[in-house]
Protein backbone atom coordinates (compact mmCIF):
# COMPACT_ATOMS: atom_id res chain seq x y z
CA UNK A 1 0.00 0.00 0.00
CA UNK A 2 1.15 3.29 -0.77
CA UNK A 3 2.67 5.38 2.36
CA UNK A 4 1.17 8.65 3.05
CA UNK A 5 2.61 12.10 2.44
CA UNK A 6 3.11 14.62 5.25
CA UNK A 7 2.82 18.43 4.66
CA UNK A 8 5.02 20.77 6.46
CA UNK A 9 2.58 21.82 8.87
CA UNK A 10 2.30 17.99 10.31
CA UNK A 11 5.92 17.50 9.93
CA UNK A 12 6.43 21.27 12.33
CA UNK A 13 4.29 20.20 14.56
CA UNK A 14 6.48 16.92 15.08
CA UNK A 15 9.86 19.25 15.05
CA UNK A 16 8.41 21.85 17.60
CA UNK A 17 7.78 19.26 20.03
CA UNK A 18 11.42 17.33 20.09
CA UNK A 19 12.66 20.94 19.93
CA UNK A 20 11.18 21.82 23.45
CA UNK A 21 12.68 18.50 24.98
CA UNK A 22 15.96 19.58 24.30
CA UNK A 23 18.09 21.66 26.75
CA UNK A 24 21.68 21.38 25.58
CA UNK A 25 22.29 23.75 22.50
CA UNK A 26 22.22 21.46 19.37
CA UNK A 27 21.87 21.51 15.64
CA UNK A 28 20.30 19.13 13.01
CA UNK A 29 20.76 18.84 9.20
CA UNK A 30 17.20 18.77 6.85
CA UNK A 31 18.15 16.60 3.88
CA UNK A 32 15.71 15.24 1.31
CA UNK A 33 12.11 15.70 0.77
CA UNK A 34 11.80 18.13 3.60
CA UNK A 35 14.75 20.45 2.65
CA UNK A 36 13.27 19.91 -0.75
CA UNK A 37 9.61 21.57 0.26
CA UNK A 38 11.79 24.32 2.14
CA UNK A 39 13.02 25.41 -1.09
CA UNK A 40 9.66 25.13 -2.90
CA UNK A 41 10.45 22.35 -4.81
CA UNK A 42 8.18 19.69 -3.37
CA UNK A 43 4.38 20.19 -1.16
CA UNK A 44 4.96 17.03 0.61
CA UNK A 45 6.98 13.92 1.59
CA UNK A 46 6.61 10.36 2.83
CA UNK A 47 9.96 10.89 5.44
CA UNK A 48 11.61 13.58 6.97
CA UNK A 49 15.81 12.74 6.67
CA UNK A 50 17.81 14.95 9.30
CA UNK A 51 20.90 14.17 9.63
CA UNK A 52 23.25 14.51 13.48
CA UNK A 53 26.90 15.87 13.85
CA UNK A 54 27.20 14.35 17.40
CA UNK A 55 26.14 11.47 18.57
CA UNK A 56 24.72 12.55 21.87
CA UNK A 57 22.48 15.07 19.90
CA UNK A 58 21.42 12.08 17.99
CA UNK A 59 20.05 9.30 20.32
CA UNK A 60 18.33 12.32 22.78
CA UNK A 61 16.72 13.00 19.29
CA UNK A 62 15.42 9.32 18.84
CA UNK A 63 14.15 9.12 22.38
CA UNK A 64 12.18 12.18 22.11
CA UNK A 65 10.97 10.37 19.39
CA UNK A 66 10.16 7.57 21.05
CA UNK A 67 8.43 9.31 24.37
CA UNK A 68 5.89 10.82 21.32
CA UNK A 69 5.19 7.23 20.07
CA UNK A 70 7.76 6.44 17.78
CA UNK A 71 9.26 2.94 17.28
CA UNK A 72 12.48 2.08 15.72
CA UNK A 73 11.72 0.10 12.76
CA UNK A 74 15.77 0.13 10.83
CA UNK A 75 16.84 -3.34 10.84
CA UNK A 76 19.13 -3.03 13.32
CA UNK A 77 16.91 -2.17 16.12
CA UNK A 78 19.52 -2.29 18.86
CA UNK A 79 19.42 1.35 19.64
CA UNK A 80 22.62 2.05 21.73
CA UNK A 81 24.58 -0.39 19.56
CA UNK A 82 28.04 0.64 18.72
CA UNK A 83 28.32 2.02 15.56
CA UNK A 84 25.15 2.34 14.79
CA UNK A 85 24.26 5.41 12.73
CA UNK A 86 20.77 5.26 11.31
CA UNK A 87 17.33 4.86 12.91
CA UNK A 88 13.95 4.49 11.23
CA UNK A 89 11.62 5.95 13.02
CA UNK A 90 7.82 5.10 12.35
CA UNK A 91 5.23 6.94 14.31
CA UNK A 92 1.41 7.76 14.44
CA UNK A 93 -0.17 8.33 11.22
CA UNK A 94 2.48 6.70 9.43
CA UNK A 95 4.78 9.65 9.39
CA UNK A 96 8.59 8.50 9.48
CA UNK A 97 11.81 10.28 10.80
CA UNK A 98 15.01 8.78 9.25
CA UNK A 99 17.45 10.03 11.43
CA UNK A 100 21.31 9.89 10.50
CA UNK A 101 24.50 10.48 12.28
CA UNK A 102 27.26 12.25 10.65
CA UNK A 103 26.57 10.50 7.19
CA UNK A 104 23.66 9.47 5.14
CA UNK A 105 23.02 5.47 4.66
CA UNK A 106 26.73 5.06 4.89
CA UNK A 107 27.73 7.45 2.35
CA UNK A 108 28.43 10.97 2.17
CA UNK A 109 28.95 13.17 5.31
CA UNK A 110 27.54 16.52 5.84
CA UNK A 111 31.03 18.28 5.67
CA UNK A 112 31.71 21.47 7.11
CA UNK A 113 31.39 23.26 3.46
CA UNK A 114 27.64 21.68 3.71
CA UNK A 115 27.29 23.23 7.26
CA UNK A 116 28.18 26.82 5.52
CA UNK A 117 26.06 26.15 2.62
CA UNK A 118 23.06 25.58 4.90
CA UNK A 119 20.30 27.87 5.49
CA UNK A 120 18.10 28.32 8.63
CA UNK A 121 14.65 26.37 8.91
CA UNK A 122 12.37 29.09 10.60
CA UNK A 123 11.70 26.83 14.13
CA UNK A 124 13.59 28.14 17.09
CA UNK A 125 14.38 26.80 20.22
CA UNK A 126 17.24 24.65 22.23
CA UNK A 127 17.39 22.43 18.83
CA UNK A 128 17.97 24.21 15.78
CA UNK A 129 17.72 23.09 12.53
CA UNK A 130 19.35 24.06 9.55
CA UNK A 131 18.29 23.26 5.47
CA UNK A 132 21.19 22.02 3.31
CA UNK A 133 21.52 23.64 0.02
CA UNK A 134 19.57 22.65 -3.43
CA UNK A 135 23.45 21.61 -4.97
CA UNK A 136 23.72 19.36 -1.77
CA UNK A 137 20.58 17.61 -1.86
CA UNK A 138 21.19 16.94 -5.64
CA UNK A 139 24.64 15.43 -4.49
CA UNK A 140 22.89 13.65 -1.66
CA UNK A 141 20.43 11.95 -4.13
CA UNK A 142 22.84 10.95 -6.80
CA UNK A 143 24.75 8.89 -4.16
CA UNK A 144 21.40 6.93 -2.54
CA UNK A 145 19.00 4.51 -4.23
CA UNK A 146 15.37 5.83 -3.10
CA UNK A 147 12.51 5.65 -5.55
CA UNK A 148 12.05 9.01 -6.11
CA UNK A 149 15.44 10.03 -6.40
CA UNK A 150 16.42 10.77 -10.11
CA UNK A 151 12.44 12.29 -10.60
CA UNK A 152 13.79 14.67 -7.44
CA UNK A 153 17.12 15.32 -9.29
CA UNK A 154 14.78 16.52 -11.88
CA UNK A 155 13.57 18.93 -10.33
CA UNK A 156 16.66 20.30 -8.19
CA UNK A 157 17.99 20.79 -11.65
CA UNK A 158 15.31 22.75 -12.76
CA UNK A 159 16.01 25.11 -9.57
CA UNK A 160 19.49 26.35 -11.53
CA UNK A 161 22.46 24.61 -9.50
CA UNK A 162 25.71 25.64 -9.21
CA UNK A 163 27.61 22.51 -10.81
CA UNK A 164 30.86 23.84 -9.55
CA UNK A 165 29.33 23.71 -5.70
CA UNK A 166 28.67 19.77 -6.80
CA UNK A 167 31.81 18.82 -7.86
CA UNK A 168 34.24 20.27 -5.39
CA UNK A 169 31.75 18.99 -2.39
CA UNK A 170 31.98 15.61 -4.45
CA UNK A 171 35.89 15.61 -4.47
CA UNK A 172 36.02 17.00 -1.20
CA UNK A 173 34.34 14.05 0.49
CA UNK A 174 36.34 11.51 2.34
CA UNK A 175 35.47 8.61 0.22
CA UNK A 176 34.93 10.12 -3.05
CA UNK A 177 36.31 7.41 -4.82
CA UNK A 178 33.86 4.80 -3.50
CA UNK A 179 31.25 7.12 -4.52
CA UNK A 180 32.07 9.10 -8.42
CA UNK A 181 31.20 5.89 -10.15
CA UNK A 182 27.45 5.97 -8.60
CA UNK A 183 27.46 9.94 -9.31
CA UNK A 184 28.65 9.18 -12.66
CA UNK A 185 25.93 7.21 -13.90
CA UNK A 186 22.90 8.62 -12.26
CA UNK A 187 23.93 11.65 -14.47
CA UNK A 188 23.71 9.28 -17.13
CA UNK A 189 20.11 7.85 -15.88
CA UNK A 190 19.28 11.79 -15.38
CA UNK A 191 19.98 12.74 -18.54
CA UNK A 192 18.53 9.62 -20.45
CA UNK A 193 14.94 10.02 -18.61
CA UNK A 194 14.85 14.09 -18.81
CA UNK A 195 16.76 15.35 -21.75
CA UNK A 196 18.78 17.18 -18.28
CA UNK A 197 22.65 17.00 -19.26
CA UNK A 198 24.97 18.37 -16.56
CA UNK A 199 28.32 19.71 -16.96
CA UNK A 200 29.44 17.44 -14.37
CA UNK A 201 28.97 14.31 -16.63
CA UNK A 202 31.90 15.12 -19.02
CA UNK A 203 34.47 16.21 -16.36
CA UNK A 204 33.62 13.16 -13.99
CA UNK A 205 34.34 10.59 -16.37
CA UNK A 206 37.90 9.81 -16.58
CA UNK A 207 37.57 9.74 -12.60
CA UNK A 208 34.73 6.96 -12.87
CA UNK A 209 36.71 4.83 -15.01
CA UNK A 210 39.48 5.01 -12.52
CA UNK A 211 36.79 4.17 -9.60
CA UNK A 212 35.40 1.09 -11.87
CA UNK A 213 38.87 0.33 -13.02
CA UNK A 214 39.68 -0.51 -9.37
CA UNK A 215 36.62 -2.03 -8.38
CA UNK A 216 37.48 -3.98 -11.08
CA UNK A 217 41.32 -5.13 -10.39
CA UNK A 218 40.76 -5.34 -6.48
CA UNK A 219 39.55 -8.88 -6.27
CA UNK A 220 42.77 -10.31 -8.38
CA UNK A 221 45.03 -7.86 -6.76
CA UNK A 222 43.92 -9.29 -3.15
CA UNK A 223 45.03 -12.83 -4.63
CA UNK A 224 48.12 -11.81 -5.96
CA UNK A 225 50.10 -9.42 -7.09
CA UNK A 226 49.43 -7.73 -10.13
CA UNK A 227 51.65 -6.15 -12.96
CA UNK A 228 50.34 -3.51 -15.57
CA UNK A 229 50.31 -6.16 -18.15
CA UNK A 230 48.41 -8.15 -15.82
CA UNK A 231 46.14 -5.14 -15.67
CA UNK A 232 45.59 -4.55 -19.35
CA UNK A 233 44.30 -8.08 -20.12
CA UNK A 234 41.96 -8.09 -16.86
CA UNK A 235 40.62 -4.76 -17.93
CA UNK A 236 40.54 -6.06 -21.57
CA UNK A 237 42.41 -2.71 -22.35
CA UNK A 238 44.35 -2.49 -25.71
CA UNK A 239 47.87 -0.51 -24.10
CA UNK A 240 49.39 -0.30 -20.59
CA UNK A 241 48.37 3.05 -20.07
CA UNK A 242 44.94 2.76 -18.44
CA UNK A 243 46.16 -0.22 -16.39
CA UNK A 244 48.95 1.62 -15.02
CA UNK A 245 46.91 5.09 -14.47
CA UNK A 246 44.46 2.77 -12.56
CA UNK A 247 47.26 0.70 -10.56
CA UNK A 248 48.99 4.31 -9.41
CA UNK A 249 45.82 5.46 -8.18
CA UNK A 250 45.37 2.25 -5.67
CA UNK A 251 49.06 3.16 -4.37
CA UNK A 252 48.39 6.60 -3.86
CA UNK A 253 45.05 5.64 -2.34
CA UNK A 254 46.86 2.83 -0.15
CA UNK A 255 45.27 0.27 -1.42
CA UNK A 256 48.28 -0.95 -3.15
CA UNK A 257 51.88 -0.79 -3.06
CA UNK A 258 54.39 -1.38 -6.30
CA UNK A 259 57.42 -3.15 -5.64
CA UNK A 260 60.07 -4.06 -8.37
CA UNK A 261 57.59 -3.86 -11.24
CA UNK A 262 54.71 -5.79 -9.41
CA UNK A 263 51.70 -3.99 -7.14
CA UNK A 264 50.59 -5.68 -3.88
CA UNK A 265 47.38 -5.49 -2.34
CA UNK A 266 48.50 -3.78 1.42
CA UNK A 267 46.47 -5.66 3.47
CA UNK A 268 47.80 -5.19 7.01
CA UNK A 269 46.81 -0.98 6.23
CA UNK A 270 43.38 -1.44 4.80
CA UNK A 271 42.32 -3.93 7.62
CA UNK A 272 44.00 -1.66 10.49
CA UNK A 273 41.13 1.26 8.63
CA UNK A 274 38.43 -0.87 8.91
CA UNK A 275 39.43 -1.38 12.68
CA UNK A 276 40.01 2.07 12.92
CA UNK A 277 36.45 3.20 11.33
CA UNK A 278 34.89 0.45 13.50
CA UNK A 279 36.15 1.59 16.73
CA UNK A 280 35.00 5.43 16.27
Amino acid sequence: MERRKFIRNEIDEVLRTVTKAFTTRSEGYIVGGLAMMHHGVKLATKDVDIVFRSRGTTLQFVRTLERLGFRDGSPDTAREKKGKNFWKMEGPGGMRFDVFCLSVCNCLVVSESMAMRAGKYPIAGTLSYRVISPEDIFLFKSITDREDDLADMRMLAGMGLDWTVIEKELRSQPNFWNWIAHHYIKLIELENAYGIRSPLKRRFRPDAEIAAGMACLRPDLEKGPLTVRDARVILKERSDAFGAKVLRTMCELGIAQGRAGKFYYRRERTERRKGSARAD
